[in-house]
């Protein structure tokens, strides 16, 4: 524990010593045998069988978006990004990007195993058909998918070839997108008033697949505030990887089921239905701010408690220099004589070594005379 105290107020033993003239000598006595014992103490042993209780795991769940808000309401793509990424992915901010205070919240590709829906872009080394949209699903196949496993294959055992992958950074995300607290809002065209929404099946799933990309869930059609629409014989459009904070939706089930154009196939052309998704998620927050996406990440947090027991002999003097005078440190107060005020701000944790490894600031300063006793309880979180 930190200290209060060190070697050169010794000297205030003898100066501190609240000895009431109501105590007899032998009271008198083993007040002054206490107080020289604890005279100069620089450090408390915890007790790691009462003092210390390790390892308390919490887990912490909260918005995605970086200003905190539980839906997302304003969505803006980068020009810059657009001619230079846009045939590989957009990234979604939540404000204009020539603003230092905005920031991506999300970034959406379109992938496609025959490599359809973008423009070729080896046609000039001979070799044809690879493709922006080709790499995408690649990748994301790598990533999330078993090395034999060539496609993504939803709850009701369809395998899909065109995909719209979410993606949220690390940053984001924290360990895990928080499975059940999620769900897009998606508007089929500008003078479609009907908006669909989807959410993943957790809450109905007590086993969860594993994979490469760690647990994964089907995304229904269904709302947070509902759960899943029509439990016994859902709406699959999607995979859901909270662990990797990726979302993978079959681009045709989303243009069939919610009417929302994302799953054009032409060949050596740029179809964008990766932005096609992102004015379809736009225009529903435009027409309802309450239905803007809301994400919620998860992480366990784990903590350890630290009991600081401050007795009452202990702790009562300080280094400050406003409390002494002179050079052989005489107390400055008059008043501080047999009635030594001192108050703690700081609570410190040193090793065997007598390394300070961790620092705790109270949140106001706690008065400490050889009357009163502390109990401070140290949180480590990490």
């Amino acid at each position: 524990m930190a200290v209060i105290y060190n070697d050169r107020n010794r000297r205030f033993n003898e100066q501190l010593r609240p000895a009431p003239a109501s105590f007899s000598d032998v009271q008198r006595q083993a007040l002054n045998t206490t107080l020289a014992a604890n005279a100069g103490q620089v450090y408390t042993a915890l007790d790691p069988t009462n003092d210390i209780i390790p390892d308390q795991q919490e887990i912490i769940s909260q918005t995605v978006w970086s200003d905190g808000t539980s839906r997302l309401t304003s969505f803006f793509t980068s020009s810059a990004n657009s001619s230079s990424n846009g045939e590989w992915y957009y990234d979604v901010y939540d404000g204009d990007p020539s603003n230092s205070t905005s920031a991506v919240q999300f970034s959406v590709a379109y992938g496609d195993r025959l490599g359809s829906g973008s423009l070729d872009i080896s046609a000039d080394s001979g070799i044809s058909g690879q493709t922006p949209s080709k790499a995408v699903y690649s990748q994301y196949r790598n990533i999330l998918l078993a090395p034999n496993d060539e496609s993504f294959t939803l709850g009701d055992g369809v395998s899909t070839d065109q995909i719209i992958a979410i993606n949220f950074s690390r940053a984001r995300y924290k360990e895990r997108l928080d499975p059940g607290n999620f769900e897009f809002w998606l508007s089929g065209s500008l003078n479609d008033s009907s908006e669909n929404v989807f959410v993943d099946d957790s809450t109905s799933v007590t086993n969860p697949t594993l994979g490469r990309g760690g647990k994964v869930f089907n995304i229904v059609s269904g709302s947070i505030s509902d759960g899943v629409y029509n439990s016994t014989s859902p709406t699959y459009v999607g995979l859901a990887y909270p662990d990797s904070g990726i979302l993978i939706l079959d681009a045709a089930k989303v243009s069939s089921s919610f009417d929302v154009d994302c799953a054009k196939r032409n060949d050596n052309t740029s179809d964008q239905n990766h932005y096609s998704f992102i004015q379809a998620v736009s225009r529903s927050t435009a027409a309802d701010s309450g239905k803007g996406p809301s994400v919620r990440n998860q992480q366990t947090i784990t903590s350890t408690f630290y009991f600081v027991r401050v007795r009452n002999q202990n702790y009562n003097f300080t280094n400050n220099p406003t409390f002494v005078t002179g050079s052989v440190g005489d107390l400055k107060h008059s008043a501080m004589v047999n009635n030594p005020t001192v108050y703690i701000s700081t609570i410190g944790l040193y090793n065997n070594s007598g390394e300070c490894l961790a620092i705790a600031s109270l949140s106001k300063p706690l008065q400490k005379t050889f009357f009163n006793e502390l109990l401070i309880k140290v949180k480590l979180t990490y």
